[in-house]
């Protein structure tokens, strides 16, 4: 507990001098006590005819090597009103439902392909750019469409979410008559191993964040 109000204490200290932007866009990454870096919200911007995301995690001193070795990965649950097989989660490839876990049966957001450039709709060059590991989405509205995104540490089929928040749009006929901008979250308002096996990706998921916030308190 020392070592994680200390990392906070980092946080707001950086926050309060300056040098870091508006703490309501910028939430510190915190793993057994240690931070680890930033996440850091921006709007929904407007380009080629679509909303897009663009959040980044921000290693310490820039370190994408803090990405590989404690196992981060970006995960989205994807929700649309009224459609069969949602909430699921949400991936770049192979997601043809009902029940399909993708390309290479892995969760997370980019497959191992598209983040070493073997093909994918995201290329490297957009997931690791400025040395910042990036969150990219720009989904087509339709009838509407909300998404809740986290940090989590991947492990054999467990999980801990480290930094969430949701975002999506409103829309009618394919026309958005409004844009939820990302917004910091504190708890997922899904069960993930309940969505996971939804998805395809099996029954021996544990999520064990809420366990270990438990243990902390």
């Amino acid at each position: 507990m020392l070592a994680l109000a200390g990392a906070w204490a980092i946080f707001w200290g950086a926050s309060n001098s300056g040098s870091m932007k508006n703490p309501a866009r910028v939430r510190p990454v915190i793993q057994h006590g240690t931070l680890l870096g930033y996440v850091e919200l921006k709007p929904l911007e407007y380009k080629h005819d679509l909303w897009n995301l663009d959040v980044y995690f921000e290693p310490l001193g820039k370190n994408l090597g803090l990405v590989r070795d404690h196992h981060l990965r970006w995960w989205q649950i994807v929700d649309r009103n009224g459609w069969d097989g949602y909430p699921r989660m949400d991936l770049q490839r192979g997601t043809h439902l009902p029940g399909s876990p993708g390309d290479d049966d892995d969760p997370a957001y980019y497959t191992r392909d598209e983040k070493l450039g073997l093909g994918g709709y995201f290329s490297p060059e957009e997931i690791f750019a400025d040395n910042k590991y990036w969150l990219r989405d720009a989904p087509q509205p339709e009838d509407g469409v909300s998404f809740e995104a986290w940090l989590v540490w991947q492990g054999d089929h467990e999980i801990e979410r480290l930094v969430g928040f949701e975002w999506g749009l409103d829309a009618r006929e394919d026309k958005v008559w409004r844009v939820r901008d990302p917004k910091f979250i504190n708890k997922s308002r899904y069960d993930f191993p309940q969505i996971l096996e939804r998805s395809g990706f099996g029954s021996q998921w544990q999520d064990l964040t809420e366990s270990k916030t438990a243990k902390n308190k």
